[in-house]
C-alpha cells in the first residue's frame, strides 16, 4: 500500500509489469512525463471511455506518476519507474487505486490496457 500524494488515500497496487525497452532512459522519461507533447511523435491514441492522463510526480529520470486514464477508477494512478538497463531502459509501471474491488476480469482488461499504450504504441511511436 501507497499513499496518494494529492489526497492522502492509501491506494493497493492491483497489476503491474517490468519489460525492457530498447530506448534510452532519458528519452523514455520524456515520453512518460509529457504523453501528449513534447516528442516529435504522438503516441498516446486513446479509446473511448478513457482520458488523457496527467503527470502529477516526476523525479528525473527515475519515476513519473500519471492520474487515471479511466474516468471510473477516481483516485487511481499509474506509476512508472524507470531504470537503465545498456543502452535501453527496463520499464516497471503499476496500477494503483484506492481500496474498492476490481473484477480479475476488469484487472486483466487493465493490465492489457497499458501494456498495449506503453509496450506497443510507444515503442511504435519512438521507431522502436
Amino acid at each position: 500500500m501507497r499513499k496518494n500524494p494529492d489526497e492522502a488515500v492509501l491506494l493497493t497496487t492491483i497489476t503491474g509489469r517490468t519489460r525492457k525497452q530498447p530506448m534510452p532512459t532519458p528519452v523514455l522519461f520524456e515520453a512518460l512525463r509529457r504523453p501528449t507533447s513534447g516528442h516529435p511523435r504522438q503516441w498516446l491514441t486513446l479509446q473511448p471511455g478513457e482520458q488523457c492522463p496527467t503527470a502529477t510526480a516526476a523525479t528525473e529520470p527515475r519515476e513519473v506518476v500519471w492520474t487515471t486514464v479511466w474516468p471510473d477508477l477516481t483516485g487511481a494512478v499509474i506509476r512508472f519507474v524507470i531504470e537503465t538497463d545498456g543502452p535501453g531502459s527496463q520499464l516497471t509501471w503499476t496500477l494503483e487505486i484506492p481500496d474498492h474491488p476490481v473484477a480479475d476480469v476488469r484487472r486483466a482488461t487493465l493490465t492489457r490496457r497499458i501494456d498495449e499504450l506503453v509496450n506497443r504504441d510507444l515503442r511504435l511511436a519512438l521507431g522502436q
